[in-house]
């Protein structure tokens, strides 16, 4: 999908407003950002905070650095899942 720019802020408020549509319309809730949230804490290795996954990402990085982490975070967090 065309989110407009390399933005990790705006493709995290774009796979929010999806999951969000698919429970309106189908009932059931995913789970993609609570699990990437934990995932993305443990990699960071940061236990408790109130931040979004993607502001962890974003930290200290420029929007092309970050926008490339998130997918590299991304395949690692597929592989991990999709081997349970």
């Amino acid at each position: 999908m065309y989110i407009g720019s390399k933005s990790l802020t705006d493709l995290a408020m774009f796979i929010s407003g999806y999951e969000c549509a698919l429970f309106e319309t189908t009932g059931k809730r995913y789970t993609f950002n609570s699990q990437f949230q934990t995932f993305v804490q443990k990699k960071q290795g940061v236990e408790h905070t109130s931040s979004h996954w993607s502001t962890l990402i974003s930290k200290n990085r420029s929007d092309d650095e970050a926008f490339e982490l998130f997918y590299a975070y991304l395949w690692e967090f597929e592989k991990i899942y999709s081997d349970n």
